[in-house]
């Protein structure tokens, strides 16, 4: 067991030096820790008023709120400019609303319980194991966080008040009937106190933090060696000890400011008091930390044992494996953002699930893709299967404020489960997530079976692109969908717009068209409207083109404005080609290539044209395979020879004309036929199709020798 020993120059006490030398001698490590067997008897008399009885608590958002306090809690004025818009905090209030009422009363109760004994002659000593009677019922981390809370209590009050004075009657008021000074910050005498009371707040509450860390481990799921346990366990019971009796020296200094006069006070008696505790809740906390770090590096490494072993095995059902992901600190780890309640991994038993990984930079334009594949559009038959989403920042473990606030306002957004404190998954499972599933910062999604057996590891091309259909989304259900699949409209477009989804149900004529030329788009437009204005029934959509950016907003609008064609919204245009290149990466998983498959030659051909033509279009009838995929150049070509093609509309319908008059030029690059035609002067013949390539044939004059014989 350890005790406090502190080292000060003894010359030290006959100056005004003090407080310096005791802190240079706090920082620089100079104080030393000597066992004791006095602790052993401490430890047992702290271990006789131990008796929990399960009532749980969640300390964090207590020790979060008293946090705040601590660090509001200055001598400082408050001016009137400061109270301009400048509300109470509300960071934790929604952490602390959940917290029960009678604890509030246990809380109230510790508070005037601690400052009555100390306003007394009361030992601190007795003091403390009263407390510990007060609080057998409660685990370690609860013991130490209500204690905490309830110091904070007076703390605030005392520091309210002499913040407020100055402009506040009220505050005014209860400052001269608690005799605090009007200059407190001014006085010599308190400065060292209040610097060391300060200091050993802030390492109480480092302390606190680690008792609730040891409290958290994960014992459901993993065994820790016996004596790292036991050393640990003894380090928490001391460590309890020492913060609760740190707070009832911290408290006696809070009566003592309100209770004494303050020019009178034995200040340097109580400074050293207070920089000794410093330095015994210092060692104190030096020595969990390394104890903790122990006990963190042995379950790390049973947790990646267990994992290796855990998806070779078998099990009845799929919670110990989720168990083992998701729940090692946290007995309630998923959060339901479409109901906002917070559930246990029981919630995804006898399902299919879907761990959908991410780190929280993914597009807002795939999460809704997600969300409109899963949950705008599902099956009929009930849901038997979840999605649970594992944010991975990067660099892993790299939480800070910022990023948990951008989780927490992405997770209750989403209709799917969320991991409740994804900072406090366990840094094997992390590291098996990154090693074993690849996971390098693309999203991917796990398919876990009902037995936790890894179906698919990773189906978010096939989430993308079937949505519900895929399920239970294992790889060969993947292969079956594009067994069944052809290249048409209804698999470009599956469900994104609901209106070309209705056409496409009633069999029309679509032309989708891309481009990032608004020259070419006004001149495409302009030659399809006179060819529609002759009869012929065609819907164009503009879908925009595979690096979407601000240019686009400025061609939807001219699109708008001067009623060129109809259009995607831009959500719709991601959505669009999110899905072709999913298709891409789909079917590359399936090691298929652009020479033995349809679909993948097609959505090729198609992201060339983009990329390196002015535009393209892709024309199909309804929900059947016939289409035409064409680069803007030859589309252009063709179209200004509709009068010569248009005839055969009527027989064989707009696509089949179209596919007529090209289907001999990919055959033939150059032609070199002619035909004679006698001519007149007064000649009104048009244009001479050619017989071998369809194509018009360019009129040249030839002047020819008449022979007679």
């Amino acid at each position: 067991m350890l005790a406090a020993t502190l080292i000060v120059p003894t010359q030290a006490f006959h100056s005004g030096r003090l407080v310096l030398t005791m802190m240079h001698s706090f920082q620089s490590g100079r104080y030393l820790y000597h066992s004791s067997s006095n602790e052993d008897i401490m430890v047992k008399k702290v271990l006789q008023t131990h008796s929990p009885d399960g009532r749980h608590i969640d300390p964090e958002p207590i020790l979060q709120v008293v946090e705040d306090i601590m660090s509001h809690a200055t001598v400082a004025k408050v001016s009137k400019e400061h109270l301009t818009g400048s509300q109470t905090d509300n960071k934790h209030k929604s952490a602390i609303q959940g917290v029960q009422h009678s604890l509030g009363l246990t809380i109230y109760n510790l508070s005037h319980e601690i400052m009555c004994k100390c306003f007394g002659d009361g030992n601190s000593h007795s003091t403390t194991m009263m407390l510990f009677d007060s609080l057998g019922n409660y685990s370690w981390d609860a013991k130490v966080v209500l204690v905490l809370a309830a110091f904070a209590m007076s703390y605030g009050e005392l520091f309210l008040t002499a913040q407020f004075y100055p402009i506040n009657p009220l505050a005014a008021s209860v400052a001269m009937l608690t005799q605090l000074p009007n200059n407190m910050e001014d006085t010599e005498a308190l400065k060292p106190r209040l610097k060391a009371l300060s200091y050993l707040v802030k390492i109480l509450v480092d302390v606190t933090k680690c008792i609730i860390e040891f409290e958290g481990l994960p014992m459901q799921y993993t065994t820790l060696d016996i004596e790292a346990m036991a050393t640990t366990k003894t380090q928490i019971h001391i460590a309890a000890y020492w913060v609760i009796k740190s707070v009832v020296a911290c408290s006696s200094q809070i009566a003592e400011l309100i209770a004494v006069n303050h020019e009178k006070m034995n200040s340097i008696g109580v400074t050293w008091e207070l920089w000794s505790l410093v330095n015994k809740v210092v060692n104190i906390h030096g020595l969990l930390r390394k104890q903790l770090d122990i006990c963190y590096e042995h379950i790390e490494a049973k947790v990646h044992e267990k994992l290796m072993q855990l998806f070779k095995d078998t099990h009845e059902d799929n919670q110990k494996v989720l168990g083992t992901l998701l729940s090692l600190k946290d007995d309630l780890p998923l959060w339901d953002g479409f109901t906002q309640g917070q559930f246990g991994v029981d919630a995804l038993r006898n399902k299919i699930v879907i761990l959908f990984i991410s780190n929280l930079d993914i597009s807002l334009e795939h999460l809704l893709l997600i969300m409109q594949q899963t949950y705008d559009h599902p099956h009929e038959e009930e849901r038997s299967y979840e999605i649970v989403w594992i944010p991975i920042p990067n660099p892993i473990h790299s939480w800070d404020f910022g990023q948990q606030k951008a989780f927490y306002q992405m997770a209750s957004s989403f209709p799917w489960y969320s991991i409740c404190q994804p900072w406090l998954l366990s840094l094997a499972v992390v590291c098996y997530i990154t090693e074993m599933w690849h996971f390098k910062g693309e999203p991917l999604m796990v398919v876990l079976d009902q037995q936790g057996r890894i179906i698919c590891p990773n189906a978010i091309d096939m989430v993308l692109i079937w949505g519900d259909m895929a399920y239970p989304f294992s790889n060969s259900r993947e292969e079956e969908l594009w067994e069944n699949a052809s290249w048409t409209l209804e698999l470009m477009m599956d469900n994104i717009d609901p209106v070309m989804s209705k056409w496409i149900t009633e069999g029309r004529t679509i032309c989708l068209y891309g481009s990032n030329d608004l020259e070419w788009i006004r001149e495409f437009t302009i030659m399809i409207k006179n060819i529609t204005s002759s009869g012929v029934s065609l819907e164009i959509i503009y879908v925009g083109h595979s690096n979407l950016g601000g240019h686009v907003g400025d061609i939807t609008s001219a699109i708008a404005q001067d009623k060129l064609s109809g259009y995607l919204s831009q959500t719709k245009m991601q959505f669009f080609w999110i899905r072709l290149k999913r298709m891409i990466s789909s079917k590359s998983h399936l090691r298929k290539d652009i020479q033995n498959d349809l679909v993948m030659k097609e959505v090729t051909s198609l992201l060339s044209h983009d990329t390196r033509e002015k535009g393209w279009v892709v024309m199909g009838v309804g929900s059947s395979t016939e289409t035409i995929t064409l680069h803007g150049r030859k589309l252009m070509e063709c179209l200004k020879l509709f009068q010569i093609w248009g005839d055969h509309i009527e027989k064989v319908g707009f696509l089949g004309a179209i596919r007529k008059a090209l289907d001999p030029l990919p055959h033939v690059e150059h032609c070199n036929q002619f035909r004679i035609i006698p001519h007149a002067d007064d000649s009104k013949e048009g244009a001479v199709i050619c017989e071998e390539c369809k194509r018009a044939m360019s009129k040249h004059i030839l002047y020819q020798c008449r022979v007679t014989e």
